[in-house]
Protein backbone atom coordinates (compact mmCIF):
# COMPACT_ATOMS: atom_id res chain seq x y z
CA UNK A 1 0.00 0.00 0.00
CA UNK A 2 1.27 3.48 -0.85
CA UNK A 3 1.48 5.89 2.08
CA UNK A 4 0.07 9.42 1.71
CA UNK A 5 3.44 11.13 1.22
CA UNK A 6 4.44 8.77 -1.60
CA UNK A 7 0.98 9.10 -3.14
CA UNK A 8 1.24 12.90 -3.08
CA UNK A 9 4.59 12.77 -4.87
CA UNK A 10 3.25 10.45 -7.56
CA UNK A 11 0.07 12.49 -7.97
CA UNK A 12 2.01 15.78 -8.21
CA UNK A 13 4.32 14.28 -10.84
CA UNK A 14 1.32 13.02 -12.86
CA UNK A 15 -0.39 16.42 -12.75
CA UNK A 16 2.79 18.22 -13.78
CA UNK A 17 3.30 15.74 -16.63
CA UNK A 18 -0.23 16.16 -17.92
CA UNK A 19 -0.74 19.87 -17.37
CA UNK A 20 2.73 21.35 -16.88
CA UNK A 21 3.47 23.60 -13.95
CA UNK A 22 1.48 26.64 -15.19
CA UNK A 23 3.48 29.17 -13.21
CA UNK A 24 3.75 27.11 -10.03
CA UNK A 25 6.84 27.38 -7.90
CA UNK A 26 9.40 24.65 -8.71
CA UNK A 27 8.92 21.81 -6.27
CA UNK A 28 5.62 23.14 -4.95
CA UNK A 29 2.43 22.68 -6.89
CA UNK A 30 -0.16 23.76 -4.38
CA UNK A 31 -1.59 20.25 -4.36
CA UNK A 32 -0.35 19.79 -0.80
CA UNK A 33 -2.88 22.39 0.35
CA UNK A 34 -5.71 20.20 -0.87
CA UNK A 35 -4.62 17.28 1.29
CA UNK A 36 -4.35 19.36 4.45
CA UNK A 37 -7.66 21.25 3.98
CA UNK A 38 -10.60 20.28 6.14
CA UNK A 39 -13.56 18.99 4.20
CA UNK A 40 -15.69 22.01 5.23
CA UNK A 41 -13.38 24.32 3.28
CA UNK A 42 -13.51 22.10 0.21
CA UNK A 43 -17.31 22.17 0.28
CA UNK A 44 -17.26 25.98 0.21
CA UNK A 45 -15.49 26.07 -3.17
CA UNK A 46 -18.08 27.10 -5.78
CA UNK A 47 -18.44 24.48 -8.47
CA UNK A 48 -19.92 24.91 -11.92
CA UNK A 49 -23.58 24.11 -11.71
CA UNK A 50 -24.76 21.56 -14.24
CA UNK A 51 -27.19 22.73 -16.87
CA UNK A 52 -30.73 22.02 -15.84
CA UNK A 53 -33.36 20.88 -18.27
CA UNK A 54 -33.10 19.25 -21.63
CA UNK A 55 -30.58 20.21 -24.32
CA UNK A 56 -31.20 19.68 -28.01
CA UNK A 57 -28.45 18.88 -30.52
CA UNK A 58 -28.98 18.82 -34.30
CA UNK A 59 -27.15 16.50 -36.70
CA UNK A 60 -27.70 16.85 -40.46
CA UNK A 61 -26.89 13.70 -42.46
CA UNK A 62 -27.85 14.00 -46.11
CA UNK A 63 -31.61 13.63 -46.36
CA UNK A 64 -32.05 13.01 -42.63
CA UNK A 65 -32.00 15.37 -39.65
CA UNK A 66 -31.37 13.74 -36.28
CA UNK A 67 -32.17 15.64 -33.11
CA UNK A 68 -30.75 14.33 -29.84
CA UNK A 69 -32.26 15.58 -26.59
CA UNK A 70 -30.80 14.71 -23.21
CA UNK A 71 -32.39 14.92 -19.75
CA UNK A 72 -35.59 13.52 -21.24
CA UNK A 73 -36.55 11.29 -18.36
CA UNK A 74 -40.31 11.39 -18.87
CA UNK A 75 -41.00 9.95 -22.32
CA UNK A 76 -44.74 10.65 -22.13
CA UNK A 77 -44.03 14.39 -21.82
CA UNK A 78 -42.24 14.58 -25.18
CA UNK A 79 -44.33 15.40 -28.23
CA UNK A 80 -43.06 16.06 -31.75
CA UNK A 81 -45.34 17.31 -34.51
CA UNK A 82 -44.40 18.01 -38.11
CA UNK A 83 -45.98 20.24 -40.70
CA UNK A 84 -44.30 20.50 -44.12
CA UNK A 85 -40.68 21.47 -43.42
CA UNK A 86 -41.23 22.38 -39.76
CA UNK A 87 -40.92 20.20 -36.65
CA UNK A 88 -42.26 21.40 -33.29
CA UNK A 89 -40.71 19.75 -30.24
CA UNK A 90 -42.58 20.11 -26.92
CA UNK A 91 -41.25 18.80 -23.61
CA UNK A 92 -43.64 19.54 -20.75
CA UNK A 93 -41.50 19.17 -17.57
CA UNK A 94 -39.08 21.89 -18.70
CA UNK A 95 -41.68 23.94 -20.62
CA UNK A 96 -39.58 23.62 -23.77
CA UNK A 97 -41.20 24.34 -27.10
CA UNK A 98 -38.72 24.50 -29.93
CA UNK A 99 -39.39 24.91 -33.63
CA UNK A 100 -36.98 23.58 -36.22
CA UNK A 101 -37.07 24.01 -39.98
CA UNK A 102 -35.58 21.19 -42.02
CA UNK A 103 -34.01 21.80 -45.44
CA UNK A 104 -36.65 19.48 -46.94
CA UNK A 105 -40.29 18.48 -46.54
CA UNK A 106 -40.53 16.01 -43.64
CA UNK A 107 -42.17 12.62 -44.18
CA UNK A 108 -44.29 12.02 -41.04
CA UNK A 109 -44.71 8.31 -41.91
CA UNK A 110 -40.96 7.55 -42.00
CA UNK A 111 -39.91 9.98 -39.24
CA UNK A 112 -40.05 8.85 -35.61
CA UNK A 113 -39.06 9.51 -32.01
CA UNK A 114 -37.33 7.06 -29.67
CA UNK A 115 -36.28 7.37 -26.03
CA UNK A 116 -33.84 5.31 -24.03
CA UNK A 117 -32.01 6.01 -20.75
CA UNK A 118 -33.14 9.63 -20.63
CA UNK A 119 -32.00 10.44 -24.18
CA UNK A 120 -34.50 11.09 -26.95
CA UNK A 121 -33.67 10.67 -30.64
CA UNK A 122 -35.90 12.48 -33.11
CA UNK A 123 -35.28 11.31 -36.67
CA UNK A 124 -36.73 13.49 -39.42
CA UNK A 125 -36.70 11.83 -42.84
CA UNK A 126 -37.09 13.57 -46.20
CA UNK A 127 -40.41 13.15 -47.98
CA UNK A 128 -39.50 11.29 -51.19
CA UNK A 129 -42.84 11.90 -52.88
CA UNK A 130 -42.90 14.71 -55.39
CA UNK A 131 -46.19 16.09 -54.12
CA UNK A 132 -46.50 19.47 -52.43
CA UNK A 133 -46.24 19.21 -48.61
CA UNK A 134 -49.59 19.52 -46.86
CA UNK A 135 -50.31 22.01 -44.09
CA UNK A 136 -51.63 19.42 -41.63
CA UNK A 137 -49.81 18.95 -38.33
CA UNK A 138 -48.98 15.30 -37.65
CA UNK A 139 -47.75 13.75 -34.45
CA UNK A 140 -44.63 11.58 -34.87
CA UNK A 141 -44.80 7.97 -33.68
CA UNK A 142 -42.60 6.56 -30.91
CA UNK A 143 -40.40 3.57 -31.68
Amino acid sequence: MIDDDEFQKIFRRMIEEFFGTYGMQPGGSGIDKMWDSPSEELNEIPLDTPQEGARLERIDIGETVILVMDNCAIEESLQVTVKGRVAIISYAPDNIVQTLEAPFAIDPNRSFVSCRNGVAEIRLEKDESNKEPDDVERLLRFD
